[in-house]
């Protein structure tokens, strides 16, 4: 995927607006890949994600949003190496937290090491920003939605973002399993959740 997306930047433009879900090494998806090859998906190191040419695709009024799980190991080496090597600073941390169709969590928060109904996003930007770009996506303090029963999927955000967008944005998602208006969708599944099964005909 790294390769995929330095042989297409000059056919790329900057963006206004960059969404990406990484697929971060992790227990789960060792497990499942073992059980059901079908269900999992290609996990990279953090070595490889790093090298995604983030800071050739964004300009200094360019907001980033970056899905990160609960590894305290994986989110260290988001800020500490992933935002520095893309040329972007931390502008704010929050929680997507999941609900069940009753508006509770879909479990427990538990101890550390445990399964969590919760995921993190971090929101950068440019490390040359206007000091008060964006500044009020802080007042947001977390996400809720009901999961879909498809691992991984991810709420869009475009409806929330959008806001500190300029006009008619340009925007891309790296690592998309869907299609979205004004986006630019990378990834080896961007069809997945496009799948006429998914949903129910009216």
């Amino acid at each position: 995927m790294v390769k995929t997306i330095q042989r297409l930047l000059p056919e790329l433009c900057q963006f206004d607006l960059i969404v990406i879900d990484p697929p971060w090494r992790n227990k789960y998806i060792r497990r499942l890949k073992r059980v059901r090859q079908e269900l999992s998906y290609q996990m990279l190191s953090n070595e490889e994600l790093r090298n995604l040419p983030i800071s050739q695709l964004i300009h200094k009024h360019s907001l980033v949003a970056i899905w990160c799980t609960n590894s305290s190991q994986h989110q260290t080496a988001l800020l500490e190496e992933f935002l520095p090597e893309w040329n972007l600073q931390l502008l704010h941390v929050l929680k997507w937290l999941k609900l069940n169709i009753n508006g509770e969590p879909i479990s427990s928060i538990s101890n550390a090491g445990q399964k969590q109904p919760f995921e993190m996003l971090f929101i950068a930007r440019h490390q040359e920003a206007d000091v008060d770009f964006a500044t009020s996506i802080r007042q947001v303090e977390m996400l809720f939605s009901v999961p879909s029963i498809i691992h991984s999927h991810k709420p869009p955000l475009y409806a929330w973002l959008g806001e500190y967008l300029q006009n008619e944005p340009k925007c891309l998602e790296i690592f998309a399993r869907y299609l979205q208006p004004s986006f630019t969708s990378i990834g080896l599944e961007v069809l997945k959740l496009m799948d006429e099964r998914l949903y129910s005909k009216t």
